[in-house]
């Protein structure tokens, strides 16, 4: 009786319209969008969530779906929203950090590293550099949202050749990376190199505030914000921040158990 009467009394926002109460202010938002006015009318058909705008909906629904489909060309992580890839591209013009180790390094004809070389081209919306203009070009789709190329197999499209060809591995099964320490197979080139510094304990990442080496530059990322206090995650029920996604689809499902 007394769980119920705290829970009761933990319901401190009303709406105007109706006087009904909710225990969190994006719910009361949520149920003026959905009731009383002719705008939220984007609704989420897996959690019954209502939005303004659709592409709001849209990067909502991913975290159910669990679809990343924004690229980085240099290393192949993949976010879920478009900002989160333009702030991880800053990452890689990081001096302080290595870009890549040496299994990484792509040789160019006169077999000299093409990241030791100059960088003339610039992306005029976040400042990334790149050696060659077709890069740029490449990198550019991702503030532009251009996807130029097409999956024959389900239609999906993508911004880069690159993209497409790891993509459709999907499809075929195809996994041409090879692990010589366990022999498990990969997609994508860059998902080998990590997983071949879980046998050889290389961490070639490391924390300017603490000296904490890691294996990738995403787990350095996320250790940052230890420091930073940086929490780019926000659930659109409570408005709680987490410093990782995967932190805030756990906390998503407790709201949805909480509705079951």
């Amino acid at each position: 009786m007394k769980g119920h009467l705290r829970k009761r009394a933990n319901l401190g926002f009303k709406c105007k319209q109706c006087g009904k109460m909710f225990h969190a202010k994006a719910k009361m938002e949520e149920h003026l969008l959905c009731v009383h006015t002719s705008e939220g009318r984007f609704k989420c058909e897996t959690c019954m969530r209502v939005f303004a705008e659709k592409r709001n909906l849209v990067e909502h629904i991913r975290t159910h779906t669990g679809e990343i489909p924004y690229q980085c060309d240099f290393c192949e992580e993949r976010f879920d929203i478009k900002s989160s890839l333009v702030a991880h591209l800053k990452t890689h013009c990081d001096d302080d950090a290595p870009t890549v180790d040496a299994a990484e390094v792509k040789q160019d004809g006169a077999g000299q590293s093409v990241h030791t070389v100059h960088k003339p081209y610039q992306c005029d919306i976040c400042t990334s550099l790149f050696t060659q203009k077709g890069h740029l070009v490449e990198h550019i789709r991702t503030h532009t949202g251009q996807r130029p190329f097409q999956c024959d197999i389900c239609k999906q499209r993508v911004a880069s050749k690159g993209t497409l060809v790891a993509h459709i591995r999907t499809h075929t099964g195809e996994r041409p990376y090879n692990c010589d320490f366990c022999k498990q197979r990969f997609v994508v080139k860059s998902t080998l190199i990590k997983h071949i510094r879980t046998h050889t304990g290389e961490r070639p990442f490391k924390c300017d505030n603490c000296n904490m080496r890691f294996s990738t530059r995403f787990n350095l990322t996320t250790h940052i914000r230890t420091h930073t206090g940086e929490r780019p995650y926000q659930c659109e029920s409570c408005k709680q921040r987490f410093t990782r996604k995967s932190y805030l689809v756990k906390h998503l499902k407790a709201h949805s158990c909480e509705k079951a």
